[in-house]
């Protein structure tokens, strides 16, 4: 179809289609928007006609049922049976059960005897309301309804009246005022505006507050005065929103209102006129709001037709591009021909740059077997100085624990003896397994860790050094806490063994020699800390520590505290080193604790 149609053709046919299908979804999206308008209106209308009725209807028969009751006829035939304050106080209570606004009674002349809100500023004690409707219905004998701006309170209500008689005679009238200004509250944010309004065309309730004692159709001079002069509305002029030629409407119509905020405008309304309480009820949408719909159809459709159209020119594209690729296969042949013969020549170039890469492949993988043999032969250099200087501690130990047995045979103490071999044993122990660990060192695997109390790993430690911190006579403090720890307890050993054999080193010309040990809970770590008060090192000596043969010493390989790292590292944990706060040198274990 693309390759028969050119392209002119097509577009001026599109365009055709687009117009025609425009007009069509701009009618269908009128009458849509004009339809979900009329049953939203109406949705809202029966809500606020269900509202109103059932209100009303709840206190439509309490004027009669009160008239009845023999409390209230016993206020007219015998006034003097009640004090005016336990009537008033009487009405107050029924008020408050019912819910009403207000309750009191009138005598045959209009004039109110007793009221509900008898304590209020605003008492309707002493008002004439003979000129009220209501009052003169119910003086004729019948029930009275309606609806006005209270004389005295100046509060819209609906009033309901009956008349109080006994064997046949009409004592007074019993009125009840209801408020209904919950429909007001209910609707305020809703979307939809709403008019309540009377037979003379005036709005008493309504969503809006610059609608309310106004007039949707004109009236005459006379008319005006009339209505000003029932006070139904209240003292002022009744002012007019609309010019509306009749107060009654279609089911769904429109009307023009004007507003504060704006003027004349068109709103689209469903209307019902209740005949039982004489009210007229409409809801209002701007009639504006249709057009939405028809703007959002025409938004789709617009859309889809530029969704066709983007299509339409992928095609076509499609279309030119497989032609042009076509012609480039063709170029392309030719041009695969022309470059066959230098591409044999530089296939048999690269033949013998591959064969010269595999020589130098093998060469150089020669050349990283003897690097790695170098490597290996280093660290057997490193193992065996590191294995040399770890094992002289205890072997210094044993030679120390020898000669006090042999000075305890020759006194015959059996019994310290026995314990000093004891001690010998238990280091020699300590020595192998620092072998064993050592093998597990040097080939790089993880060592068993377990939980341990720090205690159990210091006196391990205790058992190595005490000897020689004895002979020096060096005091040994231990603040350590006893908490468990989660390591290898034996290459931790190690460790702090390395680090009081430094500070016995540093110490050998400090008077009063001292090593603490304590320990800093700090985040799930504990610190093991080792301190002494010889004469440390300089600033710039800290960072190079734990350097692989790097030391301050004369004599001594330069691996403890490298080592020391490496295990502690192993272990999850840290090491740091620092100045003493009094001198010396301070060292920090950081080992994570077992929860």
């Amino acid at each position: 179809m693309f390759e028969l149609v050119n392209r002119k053709q097509f577009k001026k046919l599109a365009l055709v289609f687009y117009l025609t299908g425009l007009v069509g979804f701009i009618v269908v999206g009128y009458l849509y928007g004009e339809q979900k308008l009329n049953q939203r209106l109406e949705v809202e209308r029966h809500l606020i006609e269900e509202t109103l009725g059932t209100t009303l209807e709840y206190y439509l028969f309490v004027p009669s049922l009160l008239s009845d009751s023999e409390e209230i006829l016993n206020v007219y035939r015998n006034p003097s049976s009640k004090t005016p304050e336990e009537i008033n106080k009487l009405l107050l209570k029924t008020n408050t059960e019912l819910g009403s606004d207000v309750i009191y009674l009138l005598d045959t002349n209009g004039v109110t005897i007793a009221s509900s809100n008898y304590l209020q500023s605003d008492s309707f004690v002493g008002g004439d309301y003979s000129f009220r409707p209501y009052f003169k219905d119910a003086i004729a004998g019948n029930t009275g309804q309606y609806l006005a701006l209270g004389a005295q309170s100046g509060k819209r209500g609906y009033f309901f009246s009956a008349p109080v008689q006994h064997n046949g005679e009409i004592l007074g009238v019993v009125t009840v005022k209801v408020l209904l200004n919950q429909i007001e509250e209910i609707w305020q944010d809703s979307g939809i505006e709403f008019l309540v309004y009377d037979a003379d065309g005036i709005v008493f309730f309504s969503s809006r507050s610059d609608w309310l004692y106004k007039s949707i159709v004109s009236h005459s001079v006379d008319e005006l005065n009339r209505l000003v002069a029932t006070r139904r509305y209240g003292s002022e002029k009744v002012q007019v929103v609309a010019n509306s030629p009749s107060i009654t409407f279609n089911e769904f119509d429109e009307i023009r209102l004007s507003s504060t905020q704006t003027h004349n405008t068109v709103w689209r309304l469903s209307y019902k006129y209740l005949d039982n309480w004489g009210l007229n009820i409409a809801t209002l949408v701007p009639a504006s709001k249709r057009y939405y719909t028809v703007f959002l159809s025409v938004l789709g459709y617009t859309l889809l037709s530029l969704l066709l159209y983007i299509f339409w020119l992928y095609q076509e594209k499609k279309l030119q591009l497989r032609h042009h690729l076509e012609d480039m296969n063709r170029q392309l042949e030719l041009k695969v021909n022309e470059l066959t013969g230098d591409l044999q020549l530089r296939n048999q170039q690269l033949q013998q740059s591959a064969l010269e890469q595999k020589y130098a492949h093998q060469a150089l993988q020669q050349a990283q077997e003897e690097l790695i043999q170098t490597a290996k032969m280093a660290m057997l250099g490193e193992f065996s100085a590191s294995l040399h200087h770890e094992l002289t501690q205890p072997l210094q130990a044993i030679k120390s624990y020898a000669n006090n047995s042999v000075r305890m045979l020759e006194l015959s103490k059996t019994e310290s003896l026995k314990n000093t071999l004891a001690e010998i044993n238990s280091v020699v122990d300590s020595m192998v397994k620092i072998v064993q660990q050592f093998r597990i060192f040097a080939r790089r695997s993880q060592p068993e860790k377990r939980p341990c109390q720090l205690q159990e790993i210091i006196s391990g430690v205790m058992s190595i050094v005490s000897p020689e911190l004895e002979s020096k006579s060096i005091r040994c403090v231990n603040r350590c806490n006893d908490r468990t720890v989660f390591c290898e307890p034996v290459l931790v050993e190690q460790v702090i063994v390395n680090l009081i054999s430094n500070a016995v080193h540093a110490l050998e010309n400090t008077d009063q020699p001292k090593v603490v040990i304590d320990s800093e809970e700090h985040e799930g770590y504990i610190a093991l800390i080792v301190c002494d008060n010889g004469p440390g090192v300089d600033e710039d000596t800290l960072p190079n520590l734990f350097e692989p043969f790097f030391t301050t010493r004369k004599t001594g390989l330069g691996l403890g505290l490298a080592i020391a790292k490496r295990i502690v590292e192993s272990q999850g944990g840290s090491i740091s080193a620092t100045k003493g706060v009094r001198g010396g040198m301070k060292f920090s274990v950081s080992l994570p604790l077992h929860e």
